[in-house]
C-alpha cells in the first residue's frame, strides 16, 4: 500500500474549481497526497535499479 488518501471533500471541490488539493500544503488530503507521490517515487526508482542491475524490468503490485 503506498498511502491512504482520506474521504475528504476538499478534495472534490478543488477538483471542481482546478485548485489541487496540495494548494492547501498542511491540509491532511495534501499530505496524503505528498507521500503518495514520495512513495511512489521511491518505488519507481527501486525498480529502475534492480532492473539495471539484472537487466529485465518487472512490475507488480505486491513488491
Amino acid at each position: 500500500l503506498l498511502a491512504e488518501i482520506p474521504l475528504d471533500p476538499a478534495i472534490q471541490q478543488g477538483c471542481e474549481v482546478g485548485e489541487p488539493v496540495v494548494s492547501d500544503g498542511n491540509s491532511e488530503p495534501a499530505r496524503a497526497f505528498r507521500k503518495l507521490a514520495e512513495r511512489t517515487m521511491d518505488q519507481v526508482g527501486r525498480e529502475r535499479r534492480r532492473s539495471h542491475a539484472n537487466g529485465a524490468v518487472e512490475i507488480g503490485q505486491n513488491q
